[in-house]
């Protein structure tokens, strides 16, 4: 769990780069062969934290994300040498992050 603090510019860039970073340790579930992860976020509302001297539109916002995975195999064309991706079989179940 991390928690953030920021514009929400700033925190948005935090969670992708996290997102990433998890994607990129994800083990494969294939066997054999090459998979893709695609991290996916969703984003719930919790509370508008709102001071008293402070004007409404620059409330503090809580807001909850969960950060899950999608996987797919890779098909064989895809660890063609020919289409630059001939380094997927120096790997053993490789995972490519894509999406980000």
């Amino acid at each position: 769990m991390v928690s953030a603090l920021g514009i929400p510019y700033s925190v948005a860039e935090v969670g992708e780069l996290l997102a990433w970073l998890a994607a990129s340790l994800q083990s494969s579930l294939s066997k054999r062969g090459a998979v893709s992860c695609r991290p996916v976020a969703s984003f719930v509302l919790q509370s508008r934290v709102q001071a008293p001297d402070v004007p409404t539109e620059e409330a503090e916002l809580s807001v909850l994300c969960k950060i899950g995975f999608q996987f797919k195999t890779l098909d064989k064309s895809v660890s063609d040498c020919s289409s630059g991706n001939c380094w997927l079989n120096s790997f053993r179940n490789s995972v490519v992050v894509e999406g980000i």
